[in-house]
């Protein structure tokens, strides 16, 4: 006998899922740099988008391992981005 085919795989969930990643547009984008004070992540994180973003958002927060890091959201261009920047100290 001729083995059965298998039901057409439906891509709802993936097409769902891409659509949320897509239009949430929140990228973590790793900036190599050091700040020592919250206006110099900021400052780090403007340059990264061009000095064309607008900041929505700071937060200072400690990683798994104990790191201090500014988490700076921005939006440029309607495309949102978190700037991961590492403290001083």
């Amino acid at each position: 006998m001729p083995a059965a085919p298998h039901p057409p795989c439906s891509a709802r969930p993936f097409r769902a899922l891409l659509l949320v990643l897509v239009l949430s547009g929140a990228a973590a984008l790793p900036v190599p740099a050091e700040a020592a004070t919250r206006e110099q992540a900021i400052e780090q994180a403007l340059r990264a988008d061009g000095n064309r973003g607008r900041v929505l958002e700071v937060r200072r927060t400690t990683t798994g391992d104990g790191r201090a890091v500014f988490l700076i959201k921005t939006i440029t261009d309607g495309r949102v981005r978190v700037h991961r920047i590492a403290a001083d100290g």
